[in-house]
């Protein structure tokens, strides 16, 4: 007996269970069905107007995403000012004009290096020096020959450097009122100067400043295209230094390329300074501090 009533209680309680589970399966099927329904009533009223509680649904009307296929990216730029230096020897009298135009059009500052010898023979020059100096740009000297034998290779040649810079800073002087001595010399100082040149200027007041990049203007048959070329291939030479001395001569193709030099670096991030006595930083080939 006690068995059989043990039994049927655990019969009793077994049908209650079941009958729960039947009524929770019940609830959780017709729970799917209500969700089915829904969906299936919400996909055949998607793009018309269905009043929900006062509000209206309606389909928007926006474009397709379009992705544009964008440059590779070259190089990151550091947060560091980037300073490009733009700078040109020996600029003809006829071109000095329009180039000066152009760097005021774009509001860019420069560095002219100009012969002593220019500045006597050419009535003109003056006159653009001047109105350089008014507009921000830096004078410097680039001797008064241009002379390789005179300058380096002579006996004497340290000297005959020192002289000649001498000379052309006094007729800077004289002409504008203006005192400069910052010096480029002519071909650069890599492979010309001597040790009685580094010694000589080291002991004078003058500094010098070569280049980091040569547009190569003075190339036969150089195209603008080409001259900006060549300013990226020099950049990725250097490994795009954040102080960057450039080297232009004031040729014709100059005139043309020169709005296009300076949209090149702005590009990548670079302003634009004329030389500054109180900012002097070492750009010379011999990487000598001070020269």
């Amino acid at each position: 007996m006690l068995s059989s009533r043990k039994y049927q209680r655990t019969s009793v309680f077994s049908t209650k269970k079941a009958r729960q589970r039947k009524r929770n399966l019940d609830f959780v099927y017709g729970m799917s069905a209500i969700g089915m329904a829904f969906a299936t009533a919400f996909n055949f009223v998607v793009g018309q107007v269905m009043p929900v509680s006062g509000l209206v649904m309606t389909e928007l009307d926006t474009p397709p995403l379009n992705f544009t296929e964008t440059a590779p990216v070259r190089r990151w730029h550091s947060n560091q000012m980037q300073v490009a230096y733009l700078s040109f020897n020996d600029v003809p009298v006829q071109n000095l004009g329009p180039i000066l135009d152009i760097l005021v059009a774009h509001q860019v500052p420069a560095t002219f290096f100009v012969q002593g010898s220019l500045i006597q023979n050419e009535p003109l020059m003056a006159g653009y020096l001047r109105r350089a100096m008014e507009a921000g740009h830096y004078i410097g000297l680039h001797s008064m020959t241009h002379n390789t034998y005179l300058l380096y290779v002579q006996e004497g040649a340290a000297q005959a450097f020192m002289a000649e810079m001498e000379e052309a800073q006094a007729i800077l002087y004289e002409t504008t009122g203006y005192v400069s001595n910052l010096v480029r010399a002519p071909f650069g100082s890599a492979n010309n100067f001597s040790q009685d040149h580094i010694d000589a200027v080291l002991a004078s007041d003058f500094r010098i400043w070569d280049w980091h990049v040569d547009s190569q203007d003075w190339v036969a048959g150089q195209t603008p295209s080409g001259m900006v070329d060549t300013l990226r291939f020099g950049m990725d030479i250097w490994g795009w230094p954040t102080d960057v001395v450039v080297l232009f001569h004031g040729r014709a193709v100059t005139v043309d390329a020169l709005p296009d030099a300076i949209r090149f670096f702005e590009a990548e991030g670079f302003r634009f300074m004329a030389y500054d006595p109180n900012r002097h930083f070492t750009m010379n080939m011999l990487q000598i501090p001070g020269l």
